[in-house]
């Protein structure tokens, strides 16, 4: 089908009125200052233990001057990755205690006329996402030696994590609002506008400063979105 991209658009727009709402503001605060602190506390020793095999392995003049390069880039873009990298591991254990409340809040202030079912049981949703994460490790692992290769390696990095927030938030969200028939129709009927659209989103989260704010809105915006979705799918309107 094609992507209907009013519907993309009125999504973010509802989802950042909510993302400003003083609830969610409150909500929002916790992974932010534990982001800030785990970077604030393991930067320093993660930067000297790599600072120290760099000079280990620069044992003359040219070796050196290639050490001090790799060193400040280390100590610059590496940063920004690892912050990066924190804000991205925090927003997706979050997002499965946020999710629940957020799509509540949106079902009844926007929704309230369509009834919320469950695709997956709780037990069901557990095992699902740790076959999730259980892959995401899978291919992290396995695309090690790719990361070295220049650009390359940051293509396959943003690849993997697209699809890991891709199905979280799909899990979280999409499968709290249908059946488990609806779900599975959603998500073939609506395929490529889950991919776009969660594929905004994602590049929201490697925004430095901007990813630690932005959980509340990525859930708020897919909730509206799937909401609109069913809604459209009950009146026989895709």
């Amino acid at each position: 089908m094609k992507i209907n991209i009013s519907r993309i658009i009125q999504s973010y727009l509802k989802a950042f009125l909510d993302a400003i709402h003083f609830k969610m503001l409150i909500i929002l605060l916790f992974p932010f200052v534990l982001s800030v602190t785990v970077v604030y506390f393991s930067w320093g020793h993660i930067l000297a233990f790599a600072d120290s095999l760099i000079l280990i392995s620069s044992e003359n003049a040219v070796l050196s001057f290639f050490a001090s390069i790799a060193s400040f880039l280390l100590s610059t873009i590496g940063l920004v990755l690892y912050i990066i990298v924190i804000a991205l591991i925090f927003q997706m254990i979050f997002s499965i205690f946020y999710a629940p409340f957020i799509v509540s809040f949106v079902h009844n202030k926007y929704y309230s006329h369509i009834t919320r079912e469950e695709a997956l049981s709780f037990i069901e949703s557990i095992i699902y996402f740790l076959k999730i994460v259980a892959l995401l490790l899978f291919f992290m692992i396995l695309c090690i030696p790719v990361y070295f290769i220049p650009f390359v390696g940051h293509i396959v990095f943003f690849v993997i994590f697209f699809i890991f927030f891709k199905n979280t938030i799909t899990l979280d969200v999409a499968a709290a609002i249908f059946c488990k028939k609806d779900y599975m129709f959603f998500l073939s009927f609506y395929k490529k506008e889950i991919w776009v659209f969660t594929l905004s989103l994602y590049i929201l989260s490697l925004i430095p400063i901007v990813n630690f704010f932005v959980l509340i809105f990525q859930i708020a915006a897919f909730t509206h979105f799937v909401f609109s979705c069913k809604e459209k799918m009950i009146q026989g309107i895709q």
